[in-house]
């Protein structure tokens, strides 16, 4: 089943590494219409990235649960180089499924700041 709100070719699964740290009954993850048309318009060079979510996912090497709040997962991820952050908003039961909020690049430096505040966890086979 898809929805008429999501970017139906950006829809994902979510892989089993990243689950583990979330308390999401769901392992779908949807990309919203207007979050894509937000990145296209504000961020274009972000669609690029965007365009690799399932890498970024597959990819992860740092995770938390976002403190600004509990039901969202800032998943990241360097591809190419480039730091990039993924905000998910978790499904609360079986029948929904998970959110992307946003998906942006981001410096190393707030990466590095996230981990030494305690609220990321490194990939276990990556530290």
């Amino acid at each position: 089943m898809f929805f008429d709100w999501e970017v139906v070719r950006l829809r994902q699964r979510m892989p089993e590494s990243l689950l583990q740290f979330s308390q999401s009954a769901s392992r779908i993850l949807v990309v919203p219409t207007r979050v894509f048309q937000k990145i296209k318009a504000r961020h274009p060079t972000d669609v690029t990235w965007l365009e690799r979510l399932g890498e970024i996912l597959a990819g992860w090497e740092y995770v938390g649960l976002s403190p600004k709040g509990i039901e969202r997962l800032e998943v990241y991820s360097r591809l190419d180089g480039v730091w990039c952050m993924a905000v998910i908003r978790l499904a609360e039961t079986d029948a929904a499924v998970n959110v992307l909020i946003t998906l942006h690049r981001v410096y190393e430096r707030k990466v590095r700041g996230r981990v030494q505040d305690g609220y990321l966890k490194a990939r276990p086979e990556r530290k």
